[in-house]
């Protein structure tokens, strides 16, 4: 789950999860996502963003990623700026314990699967 803003993919993640783990020793990453169709998985386009992932801390900018979360995924991900990082408030208002880092890739390559063409590869 994540947002595209600004020409960059985000995502969070828990600070004691495997993937903060995999970004402390090492921020290349590649990003996979995608879409399914009506007829299920077999239909729709994955993509693939690489790139390197850096963590955002301004506040500023983790509110407007906030913002495009909620934008995008409604009650369900709606999220509080509380420092460096997000934490998720609950449906009663109140927040769940823990934080998120937030992270951006600036794409130095995409890969589309699933179009008319098959594969096609985009760099930046």
């Amino acid at each position: 789950m994540g947002v595209w803003q600004d020409g960059a993919f985000a995502f969070c993640t828990g600070p004691e999860e495997q993937k903060q783990r995999n970004l402390d020793a090492n921020q290349h990453v590649a990003v996979t996502t995608g879409t399914t169709g009506a007829s299920g998985w077999n239909v729709g386009k994955d993509i693939v963003v690489e790139g390197t992932a850096l963590q955002v801390t301004a506040a500023e900018a983790l509110q407007a990623l906030a913002d495009a979360w909620f934008a995008k995924y409604g009650e369900d991900w709606r999220f509080e700026v509380r420092g460096e990082e997000f934490v998720e408030l609950s449906h009663s208002g109140g927040s769940t314990e823990g934080g998120a880092r937030v992270y951006r890739v600036k794409p130095a390559k995409v890969i589309a699967f699933g179009d008319a063409h098959g594969q096609t590869t985009y760099r930046f």
